[in-house]
C-alpha cells in the first residue's frame, strides 16, 4: 500500500480549510474523496459523498456543490499545484 506523501497531506488540509464541514480522504489508490455530515433535515437531499481521481478535480466538484448551494469556500491558501497533479510523485 502506497504510503501518503507530504504534497498529498498538504492538498487534503488545504482542501479541508478551503471547504469546512467536509472531511478527505486520499485511498491507497489515490482516488480522493471527500465527505460530510450528518445533514441537518432540510440539507438531506444535497450530495454528502464527492469522489475525484485528483484534490484538483475534488475541489471543482466541491466548488460545484457550493456554487449549487450558494455557499462560497472559505479563502485558503492552496498548495502549489505542479506536484498536486501527479499524486505527489515525480
Amino acid at each position: 500500500m502506497p504510503a501518503t506523501t507530504l504534497p498529498q497531506i498538504r492538498a487534503k488540509a488545504a482542501l479541508e480549510k478551503e471547504f469546512p464541514g467536509w472531511r478527505v480522504i486520499i485511498t491507497d489508490r489515490s482516488n480522493w474523496w471527500a465527505m460530510r455530515g450528518p445533514l441537518p433535515p432540510d440539507r438531506m437531499n444535497e450530495r454528502d459523498t464527492v469522489e475525484a481521481t485528483s484534490p484538483e478535480k475534488l475541489r471543482e466538484a466541491l466548488q460545484r456543490l457550493a456554487t449549487l448551494a450558494g455557499e462560497e469556500p472559505a479563502a485558503a491558501v492552496r498548495p502549489d499545484v505542479d506536484h498536486l497533479s501527479s499524486g505527489g510523485r515525480s
